[in-house]
């Protein structure tokens, strides 16, 4: 649901202003904190990638230099719970 259609639904069944303006600035809040979840959780994907590539050349060393990376982007996404 968008913004728009959520604030269209509370006013068509008569919620007070102050709850839509409330409801739409948690809607601000958690679209936001979706969109740090987002990078983080693509930064994951993007590091086990690289990890994946270096398995695939049986560089095994440089396979796990980079799970470093990979657990910094997981830790990122774990400190937002």
């Amino acid at each position: 649901m968008t913004k728009e259609e959520m604030v269209t639904l509370l006013r068509s069944v008569g919620v007070n202003e102050n709850t839509v303006t409330a409801m739409e600035n948690a809607f601000d809040m958690g679209f936001e904190q979706g969109c740090k979840a987002y990078k983080y959780l693509s930064g994951a994907v993007e590091e086990a990638r690289d990890v994946c590539k270096y398995l695939d050349h049986d560089e095994v060393d440089k396979a796990k230099a980079h799970t470093e990376f990979y657990w910094a982007q997981i830790d990122k996404l774990r400190d937002m719970e």
